[in-house]
């Protein structure tokens, strides 16, 4: 409580700061304190100078609506408080935010400029395509053909086996046809 009420003076008189977060949790503490003090204050004065049912009135029924109207509207201030707090920070960080949006400008600037060459660039490849395609379709095409010449593995068997005689392979099978 006693580093509390130090932050608090400190937070007070701090000028070039203003008002801080810490100065709005000290007051928010603060009020639920002061907002008792018209409680017992007119609770005692109504068993001074009015009956005991005056005084229980107050202390029992008018006081603690009194507390409540008082914490609600000292709550709905320092909600306005914090809402301009929140206000002052981001507009101290505007000038920042402004200078980088700016640079983010030129540097689109800059890139608008250069996109006439890019499209014209893009326009050219996009001419020269069906001629690439077509080179592309005949180099398939010769690799193709040489594929297949140089995967003799996968030549029929019946080539192979005439090319070779039944002596040297001995793993070769029986021809049922009588070779």
């Amino acid at each position: 409580m006693v580093d509390e009420a130090r932050s608090l003076v400190r937070n007070v008189f701090d000028v070039g700061e203003g008002l801080s977060w810490n100065l709005l949790a000290a007051i928010y503490r603060l009020v639920f304190l002061v907002a008792a003090l018209p409680w017992v204050v007119f609770t005692v004065l109504a068993f001074e100078r009015s009956t005991v049912v005056w005084g229980l009135v107050w202390g029992l029924v008018l006081g603690p609506a009194l507390y409540v109207v008082l914490v609600t509207g000292m709550r709905i201030a320092l909600g306005f408080a914090v809402v301009l707090l929140r206000l002052a920070t981001e507009l101290t960080e505007l000038p920042a935010a402004v200078d980088r949006l700016t640079a983010e400008v030129g540097n689109l600037r800059g890139d608008i400029g250069r996109l006439p060459d890019a499209v014209e660039d893009l326009n050219r490849n996009i001419r020269e395509l069906p001629e690439v395609v077509t080179t592309l379709n005949e180099h398939i095409d010769s690799l193709q053909g040489s594929l297949d010449r140089a995967q003799f593995w996968r030549a029929p068997a019946r080539r192979l086996r005439s090319s070779r005689t039944r002596d040297d392979d001995p793993v070769a099978p029986e021809d049922a046809s009588g070779d």
